[in-house]
């Protein structure tokens, strides 16, 4: 009984490291000196500006180094060595599903000295051949939402088309042309689709969304269940300064606009 419950145990633990990180972000690269010469044993670590978080790897003897499951935000990272100047490089933005390649070339010099970079060129996607679309927070705040579903969203991504749409099962969306029950919803890393017709589950008000990924073809083979699209949303984790938020709603027909081809406005609220 005790091995049973054990199994199970670390079964459980393996799915929950699993699901966490389809909610993260990834960094990754190689350390190398100025001859190209790959540089072993590096201290690189990534710090999450908005909360503090810091994760830290050594580089391995090929130079290279992976920092995984890392919150999307806005990060740091640093790199040093004995025998070489201190690396910092800011304004590193990551995303939901992100596998950001940072490679890092190393002067020598004394700790005491430092190189910094900062304002640097997006990021590209060179680790993946997934075909991947953010909606961001600046767009959740901005755009309009018709009863503040997020899902709505989706369709500002080219190929996206809203299908179907329910207060109990949720909305179904068609992309690229696949069945609308095709696509796989994730909430934080848990799966959030409801499992009648595989419409989307029930997420968040949009104050409490960060960002949500699309990603319509080309996913690993771990979103099984997704033949047309897979949505990644992840809620915000705070941050160490206190802040919030405040909305209204209103709906009222005296806001309604008349129908052209209608005799007289309704009054629908």
């Amino acid at each position: 009984m005790f091995v049973r419950l054990r199994k199970a145990g670390l079964g459980l633990v393996a799915v929950a490291g699993l699901a966490f990180g389809q909610s993260t972000a990834n960094i990754i690269g190689a350390i190398k000196d100025s001859s190209e010469a790959a540089v072993p044993g590096v201290r690189i670590t990534a710090i999450n500006v908005q909360t503090g978080l810091r994760e830290t790897r050594l580089s391995a003897s090929d130079g290279s180094y992976s920092i995984p499951l890392l919150p999307a935000g806005v990060y740091r990272l640093e790199v040093e060595k004995e025998g070489f100047q201190r690396y910092s490089q800011s304004g590193i933005v990551l995303s939901v599903g992100d596998n950001a390649r940072l490679d890092v070339t190393l002067v020598v010099g004394s700790l005491t000295e430092s190189v910094t970079v900062t304002g640097t060129a997006p990021l590209l996607e060179t680790q993946t051949g997934a075909i991947r679309g953010l909606v961001d927070q600046q767009r959740i705040v901005d755009l309009p939402l018709n009863g503040r579903r997020i899902t709505n969203l989706m369709q500002i991504q080219a190929g996206v088309i809203q299908r179907a749409s329910g207060t109990s099962e949720g909305d179904a969306f068609v992309v690229n042309g696949s069945r609308q029950s095709g696509v796989y919803f994730t909430l934080d890393g848990g799966m959030n689709t409801d499992s009648y017709r595989n419409y989307s589950g029930v997420f968040p008000n949009p104050d409490a969304v960060q960002e949500f990924s699309i990603q319509k073809s080309n996913f690993s083979a771990e979103y099984a269940n997704a033949t047309g699209a897979v949505v990644s949303v992840a809620t915000k984790s705070g941050t160490n300064e206190f802040h919030g938020s405040a909305f209204e709603f209103l709906r009222n027909g005296v806001f309604n606009a008349r129908n052209f081809f209608a005799a007289r406005r309704d009054s629908l609220k």
